[in-house]
């Protein structure tokens, strides 16, 4: 078993096993962040690493908004907006060819899927038909 099936299953075992959506979502969103760090430390090498860091530190700065946004209570239609921002960024760095080393770009594509799936299942978690409030939930 390698590390990004161990990550996938923390993940797995994140949404069975959580009583709240707001604590599930705080949980992905720690894991995440550590993943993101690793983005930055895989691609330090590349020609444009300052761009990768760039789009990962927007990354990470939109998954606190969602945290600063789920504790506030805001609305599911709020915090998805933002989770959506993630994963267009995210979805971004994979396809705007910053990363040129093929090796480099399996790894970060592996944490990049890895993340995707746990913005999924926080957007699972706060359905755009959910009552208004995640205090709701």
């Amino acid at each position: 078993m390698n590390i990004f099936t161990e990550i996938k299953d923390i993940f797995e075992k994140i949404i069975h096993d959580e009583p709240s959506a707001e604590k599930t979502a705080q949980t992905v969103i720690a894991v995440a962040a550590a993943l993101l760090g690793t983005i930055v430390e895989q691609t330090a090498g590349e020609a444009d690493a300052s761009e990768i860091a760039s789009v990962v530190t927007e990354v990470q700065g939109d998954l606190t908004k969602v945290n600063t946004l789920i504790t506030e209570g805001a609305s599911a239609s709020d915090i998805n907006s933002v989770l959506s921002d993630v994963q267009t960024n995210l979805s971004g760095l994979l396809t705007a060819g910053h990363i040129k080393d093929t090796a480099t770009l399996s790894k970060v594509t592996t944490i990049v899927d890895s993340v995707l799936a746990g913005v999924e299942s926080m957007i699972a978690l706060f359905p755009p038909a959910a009552a208004s409030t995640v205090a709701a939930s």
